[in-house]
């Protein structure tokens, strides 16, 4: 059974964060970031002032849900035109960003071996002498087995390269 000291800690823990919590929310709120993310969102979807009440969309059913704004029925006197450029030039930002960071033609990552690799080799060596170690039956200097190893893990970095090539490849 838990005591009443963790019982104790786990509330106090439990209204700390909720603290924070509702803090960032008015931080949130008091910076004006809502406001800006519906006004954007709403001229991706070629939303305006003059055709708001026409449009209907999952974006402005969570707009009206928020209080972002609301459908008034109004009188038409005439055409209202929008002409919505954001999206066309939103989409091809994100499409040219993507094609960047995430290139089709050229693999987008690499295996290397870190710079000082943690091995299980590292629990097969045994000290012999000052500055001398054996290592698979081997006695060699510290200096010359940490290089060993560095080797070793680059050699197996670039075999798992190989391998990921080859299923990509084989995709």
């Amino acid at each position: 059974m838990i005591d009443d000291s963790k019982i104790d800690r786990l509330d106090r823990f439990g209204k700390a964060l909720l603290s924070k919590r509702q803090k960032a929310i008015q931080a949130r709120k008091k910076s004006g970031i809502e406001e800006i993310w519906d006004q954007d969102s709403e001229y991706y979807e070629g939303i305006d002032d003059a055709n708001r009440g026409e449009v209907s969309t999952s974006i402005t059913k969570n707009l009206v849900d928020r209080g972002g704004y609301s459908r008034v029925n109004r009188k038409r006197t005439g055409s209202n035109v929008f002409m919505n450029i954001t999206k066309q030039y939103t989409d091809i930002a994100a499409m040219s960003l993507a094609d960047m960071l995430l290139p089709i033609d050229d693999a987008n990552f690499e295996v290397r071996p870190t710079p000082k690799p943690a091995t299980m080799e590292l629990l097969q060596v045994k000290p012999v002498d000052v500055g001398v170690v054996m290592y698979k039956n081997q006695q060699m200097p510290i200096a010359q087995f940490e290089e060993t190893i560095k080797q070793d893990a680059k050699n197996k970095a670039e075999e798992a390269q190989k391998q990921i090539e080859l299923i990509k490849d084989n995709l």
